[in-house]
């Protein structure tokens, strides 16, 4: 965690924490769901694509919840 928070602060000033997340995140996501795009398997593309969805879902809840779109990073 302490270098995600380095990594936060190096950040353009004026983004926020909701944003830095989403970036870092969602860049993971879709790699993910890239490969997952390469399996001939429907159920197994099905099953990754769903999780992914939750898991962006469950992000945007958090970020939404905690106000993190309101934090920017450089007053970490």
């Amino acid at each position: 965690m302490a270098n995600n928070l380095a990594i936060m602060r190096t950040l353009l000033p004026g983004i926020t924490v909701g944003d830095a997340l989403r970036q870092e995140i969602l860049g993971n996501v879709r790699q993910i769901l890239a490969k997952a795009n390469e399996l001939e398997d429907t159920q197994s593309r099905l099953l990754i694509q769903s999780s992914c969805l939750d898991a962006v879902t469950g992000l945007e809840d958090l970020i939404e919840q905690y106000g993190l779109d309101k934090a920017e990073t450089s007053k970490l």
